[in-house]
């Protein structure tokens, strides 16, 4: 592997922001999804009570849980036993991993936004309720405008390639979460390419049928394939515009049987001018996960400001690889790559894949990219670690043979570093 240092960035004197962090203890058992009340904190219940607009981002500690965007857990949990079934074969810590670990959403006027956060836990489904742990961090700031929203006009189902709208009154350098301004559990967000409309097409396909046998209801169905993909999405901004890499774009994912209507994505800033922006260049050498959790350490050790809190944002800028957080066992790598070969076969290029140009490893790697995600954001401890993770680790997933067009299995993965 070779890391190197393309480009950094430090600022000074960041705008005013509040930050606030608690570890949250959230009970559950295998097959719930249970709603995760911020204001179960005392230091988290008076920054919302005095939030205009913020920021809110969630890690979970366990690695047999996964955080996930929706209104109600309770009554989630038929969403939560079709994902299960997908990853039966797989183990609890490779669902929980594809699903997500961490967690970014928005809070507004006082409240967690239109979605909340609820705790999903897999496992064997006798298995007695336990206590997991969450580290939520809450940065929250005086709105000074307008909010900044798109309206998209969708169709009954499908993945369409949406405008991330610019954030007003933002840092220089920063971070920015794109999030649905309503509560709708059968849509969600992600980045993916911004050209070829087939890839959309293919992809809305591609998660109808890793779900068709899980479950017999569509409405539950179209809940697990919102729950895969995610409700929110988090990227570097400079100067209030997403800093994506060439070929991404904004998806909005409609999952569900509704009619045309008009969808809000809501954009809304973390207020702190990054600490320190740096890209890393990750060379794989091979298709499967790679370990970059000491080069991303590295890259940032001489940031971080002694004392302070925040949080590093890691976002990959291509199409065809993505980032996980899971455990340091050893197999995790090999059983990770082996669940998505399995969910994501390469014989859908015979079957229903228009975009298939590029190789058969293509289509079935930007599927792959946009269950996992390509951005994830984990807690910086006030001595500079990523000790929230609690052993976990950071992996980037290369899911082609040959890499991404134009740069072979060269993979860029912008940090961004923002402290209290």
């Amino acid at each position: 592997m070779r890391v190197a240092t393309i480009a950094s960035s430090s600022s000074v004197d960041p705008p005013r922001a509040d930050v606030a962090r608690a570890a949250l203890r959230v009970r559950a058992r295998p097959g719930e999804a249970v709603a995760i009340d911020l204001r179960a904190d005392a230091a988290l219940a008076v920054a919302l009570a005095r939030c205009d607009e913020g920021v809110v981002h969630a890690c979970a500690t366990d690695d047999d849980v996964a955080l996930v965007s929706t209104r109600d857990g309770a009554r989630r949990t038929g969403a939560v036993d079709a994902l299960a079934r997908v990853f039966a074969r797989h183990g609890a810590d490779v669902a929980s991993a594809a699903v997500g670990r961490t967690w970014d959403g928005v809070a507004l006027d006082g409240g967690a936004g239109a979605r909340g956060c609820a705790l999903v836990a897999f496992g064997d489904a006798g298995e007695a309720a336990r206590e997991r742990e969450v580290v939520v961090t809450l940065t929250t700031h005086a709105r000074a405008g307008e909010r900044t929203r798109t309206r998209s006009r969708a169709r009954a189902s499908g993945c369409h390639l949406v405008e991330a709208p610019a954030c007003e009154a933002t840092p220089r350098a920063g971070t920015a979460t794109w999030a649905l301004a309503d509560g709708d559990a059968a849509a969600s967000l992600a980045v993916n390419e911004n050209c070829d409309p087939d890839v959309r097409a293919d992809l809305d396909e591609a998660l109808a049928a890793i779900v068709r046998e899980a479950s017999e209801d569509e409405a539950t169905r179209a809940a697990a394939r919102a729950m895969l993909v995610g409700g929110a999405v988090r990227a570097p901004v400079t100067n209030g515009r997403a800093r994506m890499g060439t070929w991404q774009g904004l998806y909005l994912c409609e999952h569900g049987a509704r009619g045309e209507h008009a969808r809000d994505v809501l954009a809304v800033c973390d207020a702190r001018e990054a600490t320190a922006r740096t890209t890393i260049v990750v060379s794989a050498g091979k298709r499967g996960l790679r370990d970059i959790t000491d080069d991303v350490t590295a890259a940032i050790r001489d940031a971080h400001r002694p004392g302070t809190i925040g949080t590093l944002h890691c976002f990959c800028e291509h199409t065809s690889a993505s980032l996980v957080v899971g455990p340091s066992d050893p197999t995790f790598a090999t059983r990770f790559e082996d669940a998505l070969n399995d969910i994501v076969p390469e014989s859908w290029n015979d079957e229903f894949f228009r975009h298939t140009a590029e190789g058969p490893d293509d289509m079935p790697a930007h599927v792959k990219s946009t269950i996992v995600g390509a951005h994830k954001t984990v807690p910086v401890d006030a001595d500079g670690t990523l000790s929230p993770l609690n052993g976990q680790r950071l992996y980037l997933c290369e899911h082609r043979n040959v890499g991404g067009f134009n740069s072979g299995l060269a993979r860029r993965v912008t940090l961004t570093l923002q402290c209290d």
